[in-house]
């Protein structure tokens, strides 16, 4: 008999925590919803309209003839950011007190991860090694595959320096002489690119030195070459 009336007790103890938090809430509400009037003076917006001043200072430079030379000074400095490409950083010339240096870079690549086909099928397995430039790599992942035989030679050249020029005019000049199928690449690492066209012919910059930092090319000049399964770089002393 006291567990029942305990048990109303606390019914009607609950029921009276409902009503006041309900009757909180609803006071909040209007409290926020109250309008409170305004306080100090306001002022209109004494700014102009942003895109009425820029075309005021269009129209005022258009006049005064600024626009005419800023049009001409940003053409030129587009044109001169063409014709001459943001220089590899990281990359010296080289000096008489060098020495030749030899490095290799193997080309392969290890899968991360099962290759599939549409069907679902592997193809090919995670963790097999594949060198472009070793044909038993690739006959082992597709047997009938027809790989075309790297046989360019790569010249990485500083255009600015003149004692450059020549070694690459030289290194052309061997490369015909003696291969019968004679494929090379001058790689500009810094220079214009028009007046090295005009010296050497068509030319390549690498842009961001993406090529220089995956060969691992610190000065030019510099050859890239196959050497077996691997390319070899050379640095050599001019």
């Amino acid at each position: 008999m006291k567990f029942k009336k305990l048990k109303v007790i606390l019914i009607m103890i609950y029921k009276i925590l409902i009503a006041t938090l309900l009757l909180f809430l609803f006071s909040v509400n209007v409290i926020y919803a109250e309008n409170i009037g305004v306080y100090g003076q306001l002022y209109t917006i004494a700014e102009p309209d942003l895109l009425s001043f820029i075309h005021a200072k269009l129209l005022q430079y258009q006049e005064n003839g600024k626009l005419s030379e800023m049009e001409s000074d940003f053409k030129k400095r587009v044109q001169e950011s063409v014709l001459r490409p943001q220089s590899v950083s990281d990359i010296n010339d080289a000096t008489l007190g060098d020495k030749t240096i030899v490095k290799y870079y193997t080309p392969s690549i290890t899968l991360q991860h099962n290759i599939l086909n549409q069907g679902g099928t592997i193809l090919f397995y995670k963790g097999t090694t594949i060198n472009p430039l070793d044909s038993k790599s690739i006959a082992k992942v597709s047997p009938n595959a027809v790989v075309p035989e790297f046989n360019e030679t790569l010249i990485f050249i500083d255009a600015d320096n003149a004692s450059q020029i020549t070694f690459a005019k030289n290194k052309i000049n061997l490369i015909l002489k003696n291969s019968p199928f004679p494929i090379y690449k001058i790689i500009l690492t810094k220079g214009n690119l028009k007046t090295a066209s005009n010296s050497l012919g068509r030319i390549y910059f690498d842009q961001e030195g993406v090529l220089c930092h995956l060969f691992g090319i610190t000065r030019v000049p510099a050859i890239v070459k196959k050497s077996g399964v691997r390319l070899k770089i050379t640095e050599p002393v001019i």
